[in-house]
């Protein structure tokens, strides 16, 4: 039982590491490490890596591809956008939908 509990861990901690390396920015900017996900603060607006053409890569639609695709994110409680001054501000709103056309 020890074993098969030690296999489950190792096999999660891959899981995490394998999508934090997925992130098409890589350690640029920010790093949703459950989706795969790139996201930050680009001339004073948060943006967010998004599936456009990508998308036939079947990463879905909460998971990012390796695709360099991003967006400006929608803000929160009905702000079109959110003003960010560094990458950290953008943390809550990442996983909202695109404000803007998901582009490369």
């Amino acid at each position: 039982m020890t074993m098969y509990v030690s296999l489950l861990v190792i096999l999660a901690a891959g899981l995490i590491i394998g999508s934090e390396s997925s992130c098409a920015w890589g350690s640029d900017y920010e790093c949703d490490s459950v989706y795969g996900c790139s996201y930050g603060c680009s001339e004073g607006y948060c943006w967010s890596q998004c599936n456009g053409v990508c998308w036939l890569s079947g990463a879905g639609k909460e998971y990012c591809s390796s695709c360099s695709e991003w967006c400006w994110s929608r803000g929160n409680k009905g702000a079109q956008y959110k003003q960010c001054s560094n990458d950290y501000d953008c943390e809550d709103v990442h996983h909202n939908a695109c404000e803007s056309s998901c582009s490369v």
